[in-house]
């Protein structure tokens, strides 16, 4: 029996950041700041205890760069073909080392997918 569900390539899928970041004067790389819980009750009842209420992420110079073109429409196939562009040899094989990271950032909630189903 075959099945009618279409297969679905990752590289199109569409990366929507989820969290606040800044850019950091000193390195000039990304800094990412993830919430400390995401549980409710945590929220309500531990986090007024901490000084600081998100995590600092520091991401490298390739990761900074994928970071910064994550706009909510480019692809992902499009922003590999920038980072190429930009880095050449130094991100090859570019395809499986963005698809790599992107689905890491998405696992720990970093980016959604806009056009994912």
């Amino acid at each position: 029996m075959k099945s009618n569900k279409k297969q679905e390539n990752f590289l199109e899928f569409v990366p929507v950041r989820n969290f606040n970041w800044t850019l950091s004067e000193e390195t000039n790389k990304v800094v990412v700041e993830r919430p400390k819980f995401d549980n409710a009750f945590l929220k309500k009842n531990l986090l007024p205890y901490f000084k600081k209420q998100n995590f600092n992420v520091n991401l490298d110079e390739f990761g900074s760069y994928v970071w910064q073109q994550i706009d909510g429409e480019k692809n992902i196939y499009e922003i590999a073909n920038v980072l190429e562009k930009k880095y050449g040899e130094k991100v090859q094989p570019v395809y499986e080392r963005i698809s790599q990271f992107i689905k890491h950032l998405y696992q720990q909630r970093f980016v959604l997918y806009k056009n994912k189903k």
